[in-house]
């Protein structure tokens, strides 16, 4: 989207139940890359206590906007795709270079998060690195 020309993003968290490093990581490389090209921004609202705990512990409080409060998401048609279609061995290679990017984005965010997911870091990168010698 970011590469279509769009600039303002908003995501709603009202139906959130809980969030892991790669949803937080995808966040963040959004904004990153926001901010790299010096227009646009990101903001995640209905954001609950313990979301916004897991956001601001990891810094992504400096570089998105988080809202509690009631700001009205735009209305969203249905993405197209059938969840339950086997995936191809080139879907998982973009799964796992995602995965890597929204961890790489985290510790980009904030250098600190760098302990917290260097683990994390090796394992993507060598599964990476397995999935595209298997190709």
């Amino acid at each position: 989207m970011v590469n279509r020309g769009y600039r303002e993003f908003i995501v709603d968290l009202q139906n959130c139940a809980m969030m892991d490093s790669t949803f937080m990581g995808t966040l963040a490389g959004v904004a990153l890359r926001l901010k790299e090209l010096g227009n646009g921004h990101l903001h995640v609202v209905h954001c609950g206590v313990r979301s916004r705990e897991l956001l601001s512990g990891l810094g992504l409080d400096q570089i998105f906007s988080i809202h509690s409060e009631d700001l009205r998401a735009p209305e969203c048609n249905d993405l197209d795709g059938d969840p339950s279609a086997p995936i191809s061995p080139e879907q998982k290679r973009e799964q796992a270079q995602t995965m890597l990017d929204a961890h790489e984005a985290l510790c980009r965010a904030a250098p600190e998060n760098l302990t917290r997911f260097k683990d994390v870091l090796d394992y993507l990168k060598q599964d990476l690195h397995q999935k595209t010698a298997a190709k």
